[in-house]
């Protein structure tokens, strides 16, 4: 199951399968993308949040019951199902951040690289260990080549070797590591500082970098030109830059 909790203007969505190391299972993905398309629609929910339930793991992976049951055939719908759930953590028009609380493994670190940022536990390991049961790490997992480069990629695909924390900050796999009991507080933290921000800036920005990393300089140059003259349609930046000048016209005894 995924249980939703909204606290202001931030939601948490928490994979909750304690019997199943917080698997993503065909159910709680359609729960997933349920919830996050009612989010999406709720102009009070600003950020988001997505962890796992207790302090062990995060997300193990997607359920081994249901992969052992694949076919040539249903394997392809099944990832592609999969693929979707985290496109829609990528697409959705607000930030996303990851509160790694433990083990992230396979299509949870494949989940967590959908997000737009990570806060990590110094507990938590990282890995894709497909290549331990037959098969190659695919999906999201394209996006890797992007943050590690694609020697270091392939060491890690394949050979299925598990990161600690410390390892994922230095290898630029997480944004911030820190105490256990600080991951949910610190993840809040840093959708407070996105938030005071327009979300119409939040959203074209977050999908300038998505674009940035599929796309050559000069095309995500005219993306980014675009973006402007639409952030200027909302009228935010003229009442930002007024705001701006009023305070810098007042000085400092002001």
């Amino acid at each position: 199951m995924v249980e939703l909790q909204i606290d202001g203007a931030i939601a948490t969505l928490t994979v909750n399968e304690s019997g199943r190391a917080n698997a993503l299972t065909r159910h709680n993905q359609h729960e997933l993308r349920r919830l996050l398309a009612e989010l999406a629609m709720n102009d009070d929910v600003r950020a988001i949040i997505i962890t796992g339930a207790g302090d062990r793991v995060f997300i193990c992976g997607a359920d081994i019951g249901e992969l052992r049951q694949l076919t040539a055939v249903t394997a392809r719908s099944y990832i592609t199902e999969l693929h979707h759930t985290i496109e829609q953590v990528r697409r959705i028009e607000k930030p996303v951040i990851a509160a790694v609380n433990g083990a992230c493994l396979g299509a949870g670190l494949e989940l967590m690289l959908g997000c737009d940022c990570v806060v990590a536990g110094e507990t938590a390991v990282f890995g894709m260990p497909e290549i331990e049961i037959g098969i190659p790490s695919v999906i999201e997992a394209a996006l890797l080549v992007n943050l590690l480069g694609a020697l270091r990629t392939k060491e890690f695909l394949m050979t299925g070797d598990r990161w600690d924390a410390a390892t994922a900050l230095r290898h630029g796999l997480v944004n911030h590591v820190v105490p256990q009991a600080e991951v949910r507080s610190r993840a809040i933290n840093l959708c407070n500082r996105m938030i005071r921000h327009s979300p119409v800036a939040l959203a074209l920005q977050k999908d300038l970098v998505n674009r940035w990393m599929s796309t050559d300089l000069e095309t995500g140059i005219a993306y980014g030109i675009n973006a402007l003259g639409i952030a200027f349609t909302t009228g935010e930046p003229q009442r930002a830059m007024d705001a701006f000048l009023q305070r810098r016209n007042k000085g400092p005894s002001g």
